[in-house]
């Protein structure tokens, strides 16, 4: 036990696969019915997140900011305009497109990017050299944030991913590094505001420049999207 809790690593390698048994268990005892208290209440709606925005993120600015709707009208441009129907609310063309070939394809490359960056990062912060880290890795993919974020189709993901590259490359010796980790945290508050949060740490660290700079980065990330919209 004392060596369980000197070691930050197995500590939570052992309380993760401990809470993932009892999940798994529970969940083969009640027939999956608890599956709801872990994911989304309404599994319908799976994914929807991604569905929805590739639909209604069309022709003006809707909730997110630019940055983050620019792919999804990528994505849009590759369905042809006769597949939506215009007798049907927008919700169930965003249903419809879950279900065709499209949406299968959109959420494969949108899962998989995120997976193959994210344990791209993972690797490069933690290392492959033991099977505890290995271990670390892979519970961090599996736990239920990513999980839970994977099942709604957001892309809260990938405001994640970059917050998580702020934090790896911040302290590079490299400049060029540490130039790249502010525009990550610009990105990242670019597509979800609360990332912004992590500014405190140039703050806490004294390095006023870089806040500035990284403040700077944000507005233009903000901003110069916006040319490609209308209105």
């Amino acid at each position: 036990m004392p060596i369980l809790l000197k070691d930050k690593k197995l500590l939570f390698i052992t309380v993760f696969l401990f809470f993932l048994f009892l999940s798994g268990i529970l969940s083969f005892i009640f027939h999956g019915t608890l599956i709801t208290s872990y994911f989304f209440h309404d599994l319908d709606d799976s994914f929807m997140d991604l569905f929805n925005s590739i639909y209604n993120e069309n022709k003006t600015l809707g909730i997110y900011p630019a940055l983050a709707i620019i792919p999804y009208r990528i994505l849009r441009l590759f369905v042809p305009l006769d597949f939506w129907k215009q007798n049907l609310p927008p919700r169930e063309n965003a249903f419809l497109l879950r279900a065709s070939l499209y949406g299968a394809i959109f959420l494969l490359i949108h899962i998989l990017v995120f997976i193959q960056a994210f344990m791209t990062v993972l690797t490069k912060k933690i290392g492959t050299k033991t099977c505890k880290d290995i271990l670390l890795i892979s519970c961090s993919v599996l736990s239920g944030p990513v999980l839970y974020s994977l099942q709604r189709g957001n892309n809260i993901i990938y405001a994640m991913l970059f917050s998580l590259l702020f934090f790896v490359l911040k302290d590079s010796k490299s400049r060029l590094y540490r130039e790249l980790s502010l525009i990550c945290l610009a990105i990242a508050v670019c597509l979800k505001i609360y990332p912004a949060v992590f500014g405190l740490c140039l703050l806490k660290d004294k390095q006023w420049k870089s806040a500035i700079r990284c403040i700077i980065y944000g507005f233009i990330m903000f901003f110069l999207p916006l040319v490609f919209f209308n209105g």
